[in-house]
């Protein structure tokens, strides 16, 4: 029987940056570079859906710090339109700038509402999350009371 390897084998070209690294972890590990590299591509695939899984419950962060944001700049634009309107005397430019206030107000208006939707989801979802964390945890039975200690037995 012949001692041919079990395993395929594969040549990697690779910057010699990155062998540094992977050496380095590997050492780290007190594992061989083979080893190192197994490990990371197992890994990769193994965790392959944490991206997302990260993302979806973290959706309700993501999108009020994005409304955040956007409130902030209908803020700023609000006030650079209010003091453009205090300078301009051309009837033309003040309907127009009348206008894109009105219109930054409304949005303003809209993402705070999305804000405000956004939060009250969430807690809605948080609190049957925890609900149904309590309906499914198993509660210690309750100790039978203890009789009274008689002065005899102290």
């Amino acid at each position: 029987m012949s001692s041919k390897h079990l395993n395929a084998q594969y040549n990697l070209r690779w910057p010699d940056e990155l062998k540094e690294k992977i050496a380095q972890s590997a050492k780290e590990h007190n594992r061989s570079m083979n080893q190192e590299i197994v490990a990371r591509l197992e890994e990769s695939f193994d965790n392959k859906d944490i991206g997302q899984e990260f993302f979806q419950k973290n959706l309700h962060l993501f999108l009020s710090a994005y409304c955040a944001g956007l409130e902030s700049n209908y803020d700023e634009a609000i006030s650079q339109i209010e003091e453009s309107l205090s300078q301009t005397k051309n009837p033309e430019m003040v309907q127009f700038l009348e206008h894109r206030l009105q219109v930054n107000k409304i949005l303003k208006t809209e993402m705070h509402r999305l804000m405000k939707n956004n939060s009250e989801k969430f807690n809605t979802e948080l609190s049957k999350d925890i609900s149904q964390k309590k309906l499914n945890t198993p509660h210690p039975p309750k100790d039978k009371p203890q009789p009274p200690v008689k002065d005899e037995d102290k």
